[in-house]
């Protein structure tokens, strides 16, 4: 694979799985918000002020997953307008995280 395309490709997956580590911790947190809000009641302290936090959580999770979905539709295109080996170790990686992508959505 020429140079250039494998510099490419590798700046491209890395956008990919850094979309998709930030859209797992957002929906992390998500979660832990969730449960710190079921567990304490309507009438805590704090109850506004994490519900907050959740909301804007949750608004940051919409929009990790849109650059996800950028992201994988970006690597794809690469992938099938270029002619990259199929058993290139970045190759082999692109698809599986091209397949992670595929589960966040």
């Amino acid at each position: 694979m020429d140079k250039a395309l494998e510099q490419q490709l590798r700046v491209k997956v890395g956008v990919l799985k850094r979309a998709i580590k930030e859209h797992n911790m957002y929906a992390e947190e998500v979660q832990k918000t969730e449960a710190q809000l079921e567990s304490m009641g309507t009438e805590h302290d704090r109850y506004r002020q994490i519900s907050d936090a959740l909301d804007e959580s949750k608004a940051m999770l919409a929009d990790a997953k849109s650059r996800v979905a950028d992201a994988c539709s970006t690597v794809q295109s690469f992938l099938e307008d270029n002619t990259v080996p199929e058993d290139a170790e970045l190759c082999v990686q692109a698809k599986d995280f091209v397949q992670q992508a595929t589960e966040v959505r």
